[in-house]
């Protein structure tokens, strides 16, 4: 390998490709806390969504 081409691969701000992290020893979270975040924001989505139809003008309103 000539001496600029190892310069350039240590200087990447990449990770290789092949290099990757370890396994986790145990998840991130759990199947009850992944349930219970999951229909917090199902609730939180429809919520926002009816707000957002309550607050919409009719059409016709804004020019008369």
């Amino acid at each position: 390998m000539e001496r600029s081409q190892r310069w350039l691969r240590k200087t990447s701000v990449y990770l290789p490709v092949e290099d990757l992290p370890p396994k986790r020893e145990k998840p991130a979270m759990t199947a009850d806390e992944r349930s219970k975040l999951q229909k917090e924001l199902i609730a939180v989505r429809d919520r926002q969504a009816s707000d957002g139809k309550a607050r919409a003008a009719p059409r016709g309103a804004l020019n008369p």
